[in-house]
């Protein structure tokens, strides 16, 4: 008998064997599903003509809603046993009409009150990571990477005459994560995410705060279907460039996905 079954065996500890997960070695992992996004925003447009806009509460003061589902993906493609290369994407678009109860500034244009507007938040996060796990074993590990956050948004107001402005910012923005992931059984896996980042440089500052938990439940050695929590703030702020103004934006809530690996 091995001197560890037989040290096992006199203290009277079962010998458990490690969980064999297909998500936790598999090259390839691929889940689809939708995000029920519970959503706050606050965004301001300056002028580089008039100054300071008015900070709007997109969903408090303009009507949009608050809780949405969008579509939801991610990737990850072990490149070796130790390295791993990591994307997510969820895109939301909301619509609103409102009636201001105050005058304000947007942009270049002032509406006054009682004016009806056409309102337009859309927002398309893209996350593309680098990891590599300091600690692997076949059914656990914990890691670090780099890579960015690239978040695409628009915001518009518009009135019934066509008068408005946008306010478009696209911002690729490094972060800095810690992973890590755990086989529970053969069938079900653990993993979670924290991705963070913060800048000021000239005209410029912006930060990142990111957090991922998913439960993989997969009966089939290609297929499962997992659930999962992800939060996603973002603040960003410009006075110089293309956009003149501040974007803080929350995004919260449960994933529910198909995967695939092999």
């Amino acid at each position: 008998m091995a001197p560890v079954a037989l040290s096992s065996a006199c203290a009277g500890i079962p010998d458990v064997p490690i969980p064999d997960n297909p998500t936790m070695n598999d090259r390839f992992f691929l889940g689809v599903g939708a995000f029920q996004a519970e959503t706050s925003t606050e965004a301001r447009l300056d002028s580089a003509a008039f100054g300071l806009g008015a900070t709007l509460d997109f969903e408090e003061s303009l009507g949009l809603e608050d809780k949405s589902f969008v579509p939801f993906g991610m990737s990850r493609i072990r490149l070796t046993d130790r390295w791993r290369l990591e994307l997510e994407y969820f895109q939301l678009q909301r619509e609103s009409q409102s009636s201001l109860d105050v005058d304000i500034r947007w942009g270049d244009e002032v509406f006054p009150i009682s004016t009806g507007l056409d309102v337009r938040f859309d927002v398309a996060v893209a996350r593309l990571s680098l990891g590599y796990a300091f600690f692997r074993r076949k059914d656990k590990e914990l890691g670090i990477a780099l890579g960015v956050h690239q978040a695409k948004i628009e915001a518009s107001l518009e009135d019934s005459s066509g008068n408005g402005d946008l306010g478009e910012l696209f911002a690729p923005l490094p972060v800095a994560s810690l992973y890590g992931g755990i086989a529970l059984t053969d069938t079900c896996s653990l993993a979670l995410r924290v991705d963070a980042f913060s800048l000021e440089y000239g005209a410029y500052s912006g930060r990142v705060l990111s957090q991922g938990i998913e439960l993989v439940y997969q009966p089939l050695r290609h297929v499962g279907l997992g659930l999962g929590f992800r939060s996603l703030f973002v603040d960003l702020e410009a006075s110089d460039g293309d956009f003149r103004g501040k974007i803080e934006s929350d995004f919260r809530g449960p994933i529910a996905f198909l995967n695939v690996s092999f």
